[in-house]
């Protein structure tokens, strides 16, 4: 049999195949005004981000392991503080991961929902925990749904970011990374390989990042656009005492803190510093407020992302502050809604393109939060090309954050780099806006410092 010749034909059609996808695509593309920004931005995207996927992120094997351990640790040390509660069900252990003995738990204390299994056990998810813990706030059960809750996010935290890991042969992990979120923000995901598995970096933990670390004569230097999201915001909504901050190279979550809560800029600057609650809340509250988050929405949030239980009268108070202090958000929202509905369709600052078949009820939120994302994604983006096009090795993305890996003689170099490659606007209303970029170095990912 002629192998060659059927290698031959099949490629030539697959390479037909492909062209003319091609060209249909880019025929759909420039009638949808879309080809310009997919031959300047996607294509190319996908490109680098490939190339940085296969970088990978280099691991200590000995932090990993420390780190490993002394979770397990804090989980047995949980676990036997939870465990005389199984007495009130009936139970001589109490599994803080039994479905049956949490949701026995939680109709003992009155604060089941009804809900069952398909096989019809009592319903023990998330929620039902969450909604116990919010009901019991001030009260003496509030430890123990705290607890339940706190271990199953620890034992959550281990299986995912840590246990699973496993490093190529040169102590690099590599997880898979999409670029076709409806924003176009960069999103990884668990990548399971003969060679190794990666994790997900995107809602990474903070102190899982202490066991990223260079080898020796390397180090990370990282580049974080600063305030990203509520730069775009100010200049979108002409929001005031945000665009004064911006121009004094103030932080914003410090101003409307000082104004919200009524505080001095250096109890402000202490709150940041200690990571303290006022600071996490503001913090939290103002993205979600931004984008027509409702108070019950802003309080889950807090539990689930910063394990904090702000109590309703607090953040009503807070939501009552922060919209005295800050009156051009709410115009801003009733006019981008109406024009988002009506035009069924909304494009970012950069030219991306959404399509918008939701509901009604849907469009709302997608109409304030999409334009804000998705600029700011592309913002990332466009700066993520131009790096790569320099030859910088890229190890990660997350967020607003990229992270690349050199030599320790070549950190200015990386800098130098990072800030010229990022120094493009974003234009806005008329105005060309200018992001800083954060760039930090160091032999540890947890463990940055400022050049």
């Amino acid at each position: 049999m002629n192998y060659g010749a059927t290698f031959r034909t099949y490629n030539c059609r697959d390479v037909v195949g492909e062209s003319d996808c091609f060209v249909s695509l880019k025929k759909d593309l420039e009638e949808l005004g879309q080809w310009e920004f997919y031959d300047a931005v996607t294509r190319p995207l996908a490109q680098a981000v490939f190339r940085m996927q296969m970088n990978g992120m280099p691991v200590d094997r000995g932090r990993k392991d420390a780190l490993e351990a002394k979770k397990q640790e804090s989980l047995r040390g949980l676990y036997e503080k939870l465990k005389p509660y199984g007495q009130i069900i009936g139970e001589t252990d109490f599994n803080p991961n039994s479905n049956p003995q949490v949701g026995k738990m939680l109709k003992e204390f009155g604060f089941h929902s009804g809900r069952l299994t398909d096989k019809g056990a009592l319903k023990a998810d998330k929620e039902e925990i969450i909604s116990a813990l919010l009901a019991t706030a001030g009260t003496e059960a509030q430890g123990l749904f705290s607890d339940i809750i706190t271990y199953r996010e620890e034992t959550k935290d281990l299986g995912t970011f840590l246990r699973p890991i496993v490093m190529w042969p040169d102590e690099r992990v590599r997880s898979s990374f999409l670029v076709t979120t409806r924003t176009g923000r960069l999103h990884s995901r668990k990548w399971e390989t003969p060679w190794g598995i990666g994790p997900e970096f995107q809602n990474l933990p903070e102190d899982m990042r202490s066991i990223y670390c260079t080898p020796p004569g390397w180090e990370f230097v990282t580049a974080d656009a600063m305030q990203l999201e509520l730069v775009i915001i100010a200049n979108e909504a002409g929001v005031r005492a945000w665009l004064d901050a911006i121009a004094r190279g103030d932080s914003i979550h410090i101003i409307n803190m000082m104004n919200v809560m009524k505080v001095s800029k250096e109890e402000a600057l202490h709150a940041k510093a200690t990571k303290d609650r006022r600071y996490i809340t503001i913090k939290k509250f103002v993205f979600a407020d931004n984008y027509w988050a409702d108070l019950p929405t802003i309080q889950r949030q807090l539990l689930i992302e910063s394990r904090l239980l702000i109590p309703m009268p607090e953040l009503q108070q807070i939501m009552a502050a922060y919209r005295g202090f800050i009156t051009e958000i709410e115009s801003w929202r009733n006019t981008v809604y109406p024009a988002a509905l009506a035009a069924r369709s909304i494009k970012n600052r950069f030219g991306r393109l959404r399509t918008l078949f939701e509901p009604e009820d849907k469009i709302r939120g997608i109409s304030v939060n999409h334009p804000i994302q998705s600029t700011g994604a592309d913002f990332i983006n466009i700066g993520f090309i131009r790096l790569d096009r320099r030859n910088v090795e890229i190890v990660n993305q997350v967020h607003d954050e990229v992270v690349t890996i050199c030599r320790t003689e070549d950190c200015q170099r990386n800098r130098e780099a990072i800030l010229e490659t990022f120094d493009h606007k974003i234009p806005i209303n008329g105005k060309e806006v200018s992001v800083k970029m954060d760039v930090k170095h160091g032999r540890c990912w947890g463990e940055m410092e400022a050049f």
